[in-house]
């Protein structure tokens, strides 16, 4: 399957030290897993703060309120899959 909008998969991110992803979300329907390829991934899960490194992963279910940072000094890569593909679907928490 080719990586796409309707695929519910993200093409590789890449955060720079100290580089903050935005204001903490939620996915309503979908729920999502990140997965690190490289670096540290900072992720907070309804206040809980999870430190994912390079071949870790974190689940997220869907309605669950979360924010993703990259507060190590060195840049970060990961992926985000989705089901079911929760493109425009995120809500400000």
């Amino acid at each position: 399957m080719a990586l796409g909008q309707n695929s519910g998969i993200e093409r590789d991110r890449r955060a720079n030290a100290a580089e903050n992803f935005g204001s903490a979300a939620l996915s309503p329907e979908g729920q999502s897993v990140f997965y690190v390829l490289s670096g540290v991934l900072s992720i907070e899960v309804d206040g809980e703060v999870f430190e994912l490194n390079a071949r870790q992963s974190l689940p997220i279910a869907a309605g669950k309120s979360h924010q993703v940072q990259n507060l190590a000094a060195e840049s970060v890569e990961f992926l985000v899959i989705s089901h079911p593909p929760s493109h425009g679907d995120r809500v400000t928490a």
